[in-house]
């Protein structure tokens, strides 16, 4: 799959940025394959942790991971594959994509690449 026209065909909130990212050479990496059914369950339970949280930062993943839910339960039965996408900055982008498009575009902050005052004021207060 060309992911770069999967990310440009799709109509995710990341997608622009995702291929953005790609065109200015960041590295794309396969994470494994993933069953649509599983990752519902969860990715659910995320979705309603996120919902919760204060901030930016958890607002942002909670939009996302419910736009990626709409996506893995449109595809229910199906397995697709993730797709990590990391470059120069704190931020880092999670794509799904199934065999024929992209369903899910997570734009992620990994707690190991960042200090503990910045993680800190990423979740302000969102223990």
């Amino acid at each position: 799959m060309d992911i770069l026209a999967a990310l440009r065909a799709s109509k995710l909130i990341h997608a622009e940025d995702a291929a953005s990212a790609l065109a200015k050479g960041w590295a794309a990496h396969s994470n494994g394959e993933a069953s649509c059914s599983e990752l519902e369950r969860i990715y659910a339970i995320r979705h309603n942790h996120l919902l919760a949280k204060p901030g930016p930062h958890a607002q942002q993943l909670a939009t996302s991971v419910g736009e990626f839910l709409i996506g893995i339960r449109a595809h229910a039965g199906s397995s697709g594959q993730w797709i990590e996408i990391r470059g120069d900055a704190e931020h880092h982008f999670m794509l799904f994509v199934t065999a024929d498009e992209a369903i899910g575009c997570i734009r992620a902050i990994s707690q190991l690449d960042v200090s503990d005052a910045r993680w800190q004021e990423l979740w302000q207060g969102a223990a």
